[in-house]
């Protein structure tokens, strides 16, 4: 028995021994993790440190910059003036919309205008000389031709007569 007294012994000066050496250590500290993907750290640059120097184009690099560049330009030209041609039709076509809807307006005018002098003539029992004979004649041809045309007539279908039976019934 004395051996597991030995034991218990040796474990009680280790348990006190630890107990001294953790006293001495300070506690760890939890990490604290935040949510989602860690943050990169972001290294200072040394404002005295050297710049790494910039590639050095080839010169079939530089001549295809060069081309391209040119091709650039002159399909900006193009589209520049498509669209300075196309304002240009889009104006021609405005202004011939213009002048046929004046053109439009003076006609009907004038027609408005000679109805309006020959209702007045019909009503004073005059015609002025200053309208001419055909004006007149043509436009009491017109009128006349819609008076004279009469209104459609629908055809009436007469009811079939009954059929008359042999036979008669009281």
């Amino acid at each position: 028995m004395t051996a597991v007294i030995e034991k218990i012994e040796c474990l009680e000066k280790l348990k006190t021994e630890e107990d001294e050496l953790l006293l001495d250590v300070d506690p760890p500290t939890p990490i604290k993790r935040g949510k989602g993907r860690p943050k990169k750290l972001i290294e200072e640059k040394d404002p005295d440190a050297i710049p790494k120097p910039k590639r050095v184009m080839t010169e079939k690099q530089k001549a295809v910059l060069d081309k391209a560049r040119q091709v650039r330009n002159e399909n900006f030209q193009k589209r520049q003036e498509g669209r300075a041609i196309v304002a240009e039709e889009k104006q021609l076509k405005k202004e011939e919309r213009e002048k046929e809807v004046e053109r439009k307006i003076i006609k009907k005018a004038v027609c408005v205008k000679k109805k309006q002098i020959l209702e007045e003539a019909i009503l004073n029992d005059e015609l002025d000389d200053e309208i001419p004979d055909e004006v007149i004649q043509k436009v009491i041809k017109k009128q006349r031709a819609k008076r004279a045309t009469p209104p459609v007539k629908q055809a009436v279908v007469s009811e079939p007569e009954p059929v008359k039976s042999k036979y008669t019934f009281v």
